[in-house]
């Protein structure tokens, strides 16, 4: 079964105290709050003058029991988390109006930075014209998830640009599952420096996946990742077995690299070397994981001043080095990484013979 069809006509404020019944994190979203604060108040400007915002879609679990239904709540999002989000916070003075917000009805109200509490004290008029505002809403009742998670993919594929990862979060299999639950290990959550915005934490997860059951620094663009997610679309039995393996052995080397660096540490700020640190910690004796962080660390420093002097035009230039900082600048194809690689393990065996 699979119908979209339009949910009957209802407020702002009608959604906004069912607001507990939706479901906002389903697995094939993208993560919230990713609106600046001036976008929010854009699309509050656009409501209360009036102008057409595009629909929002969501899973309706009214229409009875759905195996999908997993939270027991009334709906669960498809599309148009942000500007739930955006409405919700306005309704509960998370932001203001925008300053330079001009109320085209009535030019002459200043209603510029207001929140919605001052709005319903001292323009009830204008905030019930928000409350009221009804929002075209399509509800989608299936009991396939599959269904839920390719609407939601060519919505997003129509409507705006997503990030490659957040893609591959809503396609289906045991690749997506595999990679959230790596996402969630210490290296992720407290390791990394680099922004979890648009899922880069899971882009690099899939990354280590792809790598460890490749069994070899392979090629990691979009194109890569995307075939090896598709590659499997079961959850469930013997064929993801491999795959669950391939995870277990990418959580271990995780382990010794949450050891091995700090909290949100300088040398993590970017998320294409952790593939070739993950490779340089795979083989890593535990005798010298405590020397891994004090000889990257030195090695940056290293790469850095060497960084400067190249610049300046100054001697003393370590030719090699300065080829490893330009190739770690766009680190995604197998040969790129496997010179990285190739590189860093030198220098990390010369430093244990010191």
């Amino acid at each position: 079964m699979f119908k979209v069809q339009p949910h009957k006509a209802e407020s702002l404020r009608w959604w906004y105290t069912r607001r507990e019944q939706i479901d906002f994190a389903p697995t094939y979203q993208r993560l919230s709050g990713l609106w600046p604060a001036k976008d929010n108040a854009y699309l509050i400007d656009s409501i209360l003058n009036r102008y057409d915002i595009p629909k929002v879609y969501i899973a309706d679990f009214t229409r009875g029991d759905s195996p999908l239904n997993v939270k027991k709540k009334m709906y669960a999002i498809i599309d148009g988390k942000q500007r739930f989000h955006a409405i919700f916070g306005f309704f509960g003075d998370k932001f203001a109006l925008d300053k330079d917000f001009e109320y085209e009805q009535d030019p002459s109200l200043n209603l510029g930075g207001l929140l919605y509490s001052d709005l319903r004290s001292q323009h009830p008029e204008v905030c019930r014209l928000f409350d009221d505002y009804k929002l075209a809403v399509m509800s989608v009742v299936t009991n396939e998830k599959g269904k839920i998670e390719e609407l939601f993919i060519r919505l997003n594929r129509a409507l705006t640009r997503l990030a490659g990862a957040e893609l591959r979060n809503a396609m289906p299999g045991i690749v997506p599952i595999l990679t959230r639950e790596l996402a969630e290990h210490p290296f992720f959550t407290s390791r990394i420096r680099f922004t979890r915005n648009r899922y880069q934490d899971r882009n690099a997860a899939t990354k280590l996946l792809l790598v460890e059951h490749t069994g070899e620094l392979v090629s990691v663009k979009q194109g890569d990742l995307d075939r090896f997610t598709r590659g499997i679309e079961a959850e469930k039995g013997p064929k993801t077995r491999p795959y669950r393996k391939t995870a277990t052995q990418v959580r271990n080397v995780l382990d010794t690299l949450a050891m091995a660096f700090g909290d949100r540490d300088d040398l993590l700020g970017a998320a294409g070397i952790v593939p070739v640190y993950y490779w340089l910690a795979r083989d890593l004796d535990p005798e010298y994981t405590d020397s891994l962080r004090p000889f990257l660390n030195e090695f940056e420093r290293k790469r850095r001043e060497n960084d400067k002097r190249a610049e300046e035009l100054a001697d003393g230039v370590d030719v090699q080095l300065l080829q490893y900082s330009r190739a770690r600048r766009s680190p995604m194809d197998k040969g790129v990484l496997v010179q990285l690689y190739d590189f860093l393990e030198r220098c990390f065996q010369q430093f244990l013979k010191r």
